[in-house]
């Protein structure tokens, strides 16, 4: 029925804001994980913005070769399945944090044979903890907007609508971990809220 399906809408409306909640939660945890192994903080911010955002770039290009290989019709389904999997990937990169935490540190020298083996060394570092997680991201949205719009009449209002619940979600993402969930639960124990709430989505 109609009041059935326009719930059903408003609940993936929640659902996407959720979701904007755990991506910048997690971004801004993955920072204060890494930034202790990559010392340097202006190379490490930089190197995990650009892994965020290139996998979230490339995850979106990754939508219509995939629709059309797969020839997917279900898109609610399938953005749950992305859902479940940008949780277990942020249980890995907990466990892929811990694994790049026992490589040695390097000394560090000076000269720009050093700057461009730390970054490049920061990149490898934050694709290994990032690079899954962001990818499913960047592969839900377009999902979403394809489940979410259904007449090509309203797709840029329904657009605008989806990309303003997942902004919200991301803002208060970004004022709850960093001034609430990590001082009550600490860095490890967020992320596991955060896998939770994904699952939970």
């Amino acid at each position: 029925s109609d009041p059935m399906r326009a719930r059903r809408r408003l609940l993936f409306l929640v659902l996407v804001g959720a979701a904007g909640f755990a991506s910048l939660s997690y971004e801004i945890l993955w920072t204060r994980l890494l930034v202790f192994k990559l010392k340097t903080t202006v190379y490490a911010f930089a190197s995990m913005l650009s892994v965020y955002l290139l996998g979230i770039g490339a995850g979106s290009l990754l939508f219509p070769l995939i629709e059309k290989r797969m020839g997917i019709k279900d898109y609610w389904s399938l953005w749950g399945v992305l859902q479940a999997g940008i949780a277990a990937a942020g249980f890995c990169s907990l466990l892929s944090f811990a694994g790049i935490a026992l490589l040695p540190i390097e000394a560090p020298t000076t000269g720009m044979g050093w700057t461009r083996k730390l970054l490049s060394g920061n990149l490898l570092h934050s694709l290994v903890v990032m690079g899954l997680p962001t990818l499913l991201m960047g592969l839900a949205f377009p999902v979403a907007t394809a489940a979410y719009t259904r007449q090509v009449a309203s797709y840029g209002r329904s657009v605008g609508i989806l990309y303003a619940c997942g902004t919200a979600g991301s803002i208060l993402g970004s004022i709850a971990t960093g001034f609430f969930l990590v001082s009550a639960l600490g860095t490890q124990g967020s992320t596991e809220a955060l896998v939770l709430l994904g699952g939970a989505v």
